[in-house]
This record gives C-alpha cells, sequence and structure tokens, in this order.
C-alpha cells in the first residue's frame, strides 16, 4: 500500500502554487503519490506535472464531480475516495495538505515515521501573512503539545487538514455523510470525532506548515477581535457541538451539552449592548498576552 499527499485545487489559488507545489517536490522522501483534487479549477498544470516527473512523484489528478463545488461537498469527495482507495488496500497513510500553504521538506518524512506507530500526527505551524509575508512565531513554539485526546479539542480546534497526517484505515471510523450545517468549518469536527473514539495525536517535532493568514482562519497570531467575528465564532461553535453530538459516549456528550449551555448564557447575557461590549475588552485585553487557537476565545470565563 502507498502513502499518498493530499491536496485541493480551486479557483483562485494560482499564485500560491508556485510555494505549495515547491514544497512537494523539496521533500526528503519521495516515498508517496501525489492526489490533487481539482474542485472546480481549470487552470493549465503542465508545467508542474513536468517538475514532479523529474523528481520522481507519480501525481493522480481527480476532479470533483459534486455540481455546488462547496468546500464541504469537496472534502466529502475527497474523504469517500480516500476511504474506497483503503477498503481496496491501495493506500497507508495520509498526508493532508492545503494548496495555498507551504511545507517544510522534511514535513512527509517526520510524518510517516511518526505514523508506524501512531494513529495521528501534526506538525507546527508558521503563520505569515499573505501580503507582506511577514512571518511569526511558530504556533506550538508558543502553546506547545505534546499529544492530543479529545478534551484537547473541547473549546477549540487545534488541528487541520493544513498540518495533519493520519492511517488511512481510520477513515472507516468516520460517518460516510458530513452535516451541511459544517460547511467550510470541517475540520474541527473531523479530528473531534477520530479523537472521541480513543484515538490519539502526535506531535511531530522537526517540521511545520508555513500557514497564510486570512480574516477568517488567523490563529496563532495576537490580534484585536471585533464584536462581528465573536459572533460568527459563536455560531461556528454551536454547530460543531450539535453536528458532534450524535457521535459521542455519554461522558462525552455531557462536556459538549455543557458548552452548548454556556453559548447559549453568553449570548442571553450579549442582549444587554454594555454587556457585550465589556466582554469584547475583555477578549482583547487577553488577546494582547495570549496567543488563541481556532475559536478558543469564544468562552464563557472571559465574560465572568
Amino acid at each position: 500500500m502507498k502513502n499518498v499527499v493530499v491536496g485541493i485545487l480551486y479557483p483562485g489559488v494560482e499564485p500560491f502554487l508556485e510555494d505549495y507545489f515547491g514544497s512537494i517536490v523539496n521533500q526528503s522522501t519521495k516515498n508517496f503519490e501525489l492526489y490533487l483534487f481539482k474542485n472546480d479549477f481549470t487552470s493549465s498544470l503542465n508545467e508542474y506535472l513536468e517538475r514532479f516527473s523529474l523528481a520522481g512523484i507519480k501525481v493522480k489528478l481527480l476532479d470533483v464531480p459534486l455540481p455546488t463545488k462547496s468546500p464541504l461537498s469537496a472534502r466529502q469527495f475527497i474523504l469517500n475516495t480516500l476511504r474506497a482507495e483503503f477498503v481496496r488496500g491501495e493506500i497507508e497513510n495520509i498526508i493532508f495538505t492545503d494548496s495555498d500553504d507551504y511545507f517544510h521538506e522534511k514535513r512527509v518524512e517526520l510524518s510517516l515515521q511518526a505514523l508506524v506507530s501512531s494513529d495521528i500526527a501534526f506538525n507546527d505551524l508558521t503563520p505569515f501573512t499573505s501580503e507582506t509575508r511577514e512571518f511569526f512565531p511558530s504556533l506550538f513554539s508558543q502553546r506547545p503539545f505534546t499529544k492530543l485526546a479529545f478534551k484537547d479539542l473541547l473549546n477549540k480546534n487545534i488541528v487541520g487538514y493544513s498540518h495533519v497526517a493520519m492511517k488511512a484505515k481510520h477513515l472507516q471510523k468516520l460517518p460516510i455523510i458530513i452535516p451541511e450545517s459544517l460547511d467550510g468549518v470541517t475540520d474541527w469536527w473531523f479530528f473531534s470525532l477520530l479523537l472521541a473514539q480513543g484515538l490519539e495525536a502526535v506531535f511531530i517535532d522537526g517540521a511545520t506548515t508555513y500557514y497564510r493568514q486570512y480574516s477568517l482562519n488567523t490563529a496563532g497570531l495576537k490580534r484585536k477581535f471585533t464584536l462581528e467575528q465573536i459572533e460568527f465564532g459563536l455560531e461556528v461553535k454551536r454547530r460543531h457541538y450539535t453536528a458532534l453530538l450524535s457521535y459521542l459516549s455519554k461522558d462525552q456528550k455531557l462536556l459538549v451539552e455543557e458548552e452548548l449551555e454556556n453559548i447559549k448564557k453568553l449570548e442571553e447575557n450579549f442582549y444587554f449592548p454594555q454587556a457585550k461590549q465589556d466582554y469584547l475588552v475583555k477578549i482583547n485585553e487577553i488577546a494582547s498576552n495570549k496567543i488563541f487557537y481556532w475559536w478558543e476565545q469564544i468562552d464563557l470565563k472571559y465574560a465572568d
């Protein structure tokens, strides 16, 4: 069985492909096949395909056939394709990537080494701004995790497709259908489900993903939040927790139900404009000295 590096191509990603494909060509091991899923992507790849051929990297191009071309439907097709290939005995390990990012030359090698004895492996993230290419301290060097369990992802997301690898067999543990409410925010749900079933994710030291920053995916940066971002985060958390509930154990459900109740209380508190402003001030005071992971700033305790 083979190892696969998985990427998604979509309209608008073209300016970032030189960085992305360059980091793949420069990997210290070529013991993988590159699966590129084209989600309504029609630009020519001939130049890059020639470079892959010269580097000895096999490439498989697949079109996402679903008519909506939404991020969720693309993820759905990709995961089900990979699941089917595992069932046919074709793939063993998966290294996920985002095509607007790029990564350290040893990322694939170190991921495969970690997966010999672990279910899931994740490497560091080094945020940088897309416009100015200003680089920031790596996320896990500031708030380190050596291993992750379900409780670590309870009030925040820590892992995503841009820096995670996993054994393909564990795709069998996931539902066939991703809830439509998670369109655009599937990563947190995906990895929470896997960890809820007792799998463990280990940190890979020595590799990083260079993580391109936009307005909604910022993590690891000290910055100010707006009320709109807080309200959006509340909605994301509600959708995530609601989609998780039916797949959890009794004890895990209690933890998630408590988080849903916290969201309800916080929103009730937000009926009072001054309370909403006070919450925002506290969040931004904390953000000036703390690195938040995704959605972590949405926490009832900060309103106390």
